[in-house]
């Protein structure tokens, strides 16, 4: 599917893991907050059937949220769309490498 022109109007950060240490115990502490970088997406809330076919049983808020091809999109954790902290739980691109699409859910 080809990008078009006005499809992204939703301004949202992508926030990408911050660097680890690892601890006395053997264990990963974070040393900082990772990096968020800003972008044009398209967000729709999913409604209870789409969560169910992906298998996922949650009763939060579930969004799908779509970008242009960004290689580096495929790390981010969390995304930052208005008040809302998104946790991001798969993500997907299409065949032609110009959109990629990411299952997220209200981690507020």
């Amino acid at each position: 599917m080809a990008v078009r022109a006005g499809q992204f109007r939703e301004q949202i950060q992508l926030v990408f893991p911050g660097a680890v240490e690892q601890t006395e115990s053997g264990g990963l502490r974070s040393t900082g907050e990772g990096l968020k970088v800003a972008t044009w997406a398209r967000v729709q809330q999913m409604k209870g059937n789409q969560l169910l076919a992906l298998g996922k049983e949650i009763t939060t808020e579930g969004f799908k949220i779509s970008i242009r091809y960004k290689m580096a999109a495929f790390n981010a954790v969390q995304i930052i769309w208005g008040n809302k902290t998104l946790k991001v739980e798969g993500v997907t691109g299409d065949e032609k490498r110009t959109e990629i699409t990411m299952y997220c859910i209200n981690a507020n």
